[in-house]
């Protein structure tokens, strides 16, 4: 509060020490909350003009610019496979008509550079 910042607190029974500083704090001006939909709807308040500004960058733009960050052409295509879900490596070498050493060596190399990361899936772009 002394910062300029919203202070949420959950209050307690009268009868409970530990909650003594909750209800300092509730006293000081916090926003007492009972249910989490209150501290939901406050922050949505708040962020409201900030998501109103945001502008999302258009997805073929920033694919483009990750292209045109001096990869080779084959991490190019590559890189251009993945979606928002991870790819298993033997559909991305069905994909390119590659064999799996070749593409996994690919997908080692994007990893080394941040672009890509693996799971329990297969692979993911990092976006």
């Amino acid at each position: 509060m002394e910062q300029g910042r919203e202070v949420f607190a959950i209050p307690s029974s009268i009868h409970n020490t530990q909650a003594q500083g909750c209800h300092q704090l509730i006293r000081e001006g916090a926003i007492l909350v009972d249910q989490p939909q209150q501290i939901i709807t406050e922050l949505a308040l708040q962020l409201r003009p900030l998501l109103e500004r945001y502008q999302p960058p258009d997805n073929q733009t920033a694919k483009d610019a990750t292209c045109d960050a001096g990869l080779a052409e084959e991490l190019q295509l590559l890189l251009r496979l993945f979606s928002y879900d991870p790819v298993p490596v033997d559909i991305l070498c069905t994909q390119l008509a590659q064999p799996y050493n070749i593409v996994a060596a690919q997908l080692i190399e994007l990893e080394l550079l941040g672009l890509v990361r693996v799971t329990g899936a297969g692979y993911e772009k990092v976006f």
